[in-house]
């Protein structure tokens, strides 16, 4: 995917999730920076 203005990963990853969620999800989901949070509680471990 390709943007036409110059976004971080970060940014880019959540715009999407944001998406993606909206069009999947029936019910509330976590938010972008919580699950950015728990990757990063996980990161130690792998």
């Amino acid at each position: 995917m390709r943007f036409s203005h110059r976004l971080s990963l970060t940014q880019a990853i959540g715009v999407e999730y944001d998406a993606q969620c909206g069009m999947l999800c029936y019910g509330p989901y976590p938010t972008g920076e919580e699950i950015q949070t728990r990757f990063l509680e996980l990161r130690g471990l792998l």
